[in-house]
């Protein structure tokens, strides 16, 4: 199973640059966002510009209890071990 690092927030400058550090050692990234469809097209940008790069896309509104339970049950579907969370 491929280690796996969240990181919320992970559209922006700071949370961009962390998800970049963990796809430099090899594990798969989830980032996060309120915001689905700005988390795809960057990690659709990412994975074109390298192709053994894993970025996978997660709407998640931590102050939304439906959007939490949605976020955990597709994690629990990834093949990935979750290894590490970021809070960004």
């Amino acid at each position: 199973m491929t280690r796996a690092a969240i990181v919320t927030g992970g559209t922006g400058l700071v949370g961009e640059e962390i998800a970049t550090r963990f796809i430099q050692n090899g594990d798969r990234v989830i980032i996060t966002s309120r915001e689905y469809e700005t988390a795809s097209e960057l990690c659709s940008s990412k994975n074109a510009e390298c192709e053994t790069a894993r970025w996978i896309p997660l709407e998640l509104n931590l102050k939304d209890p439906d959007s939490i339970r949605k976020a955990v049950e597709t994690l629990h579907d990834a093949d990935a071990e979750i290894s590490y969370i970021v809070a960004n």
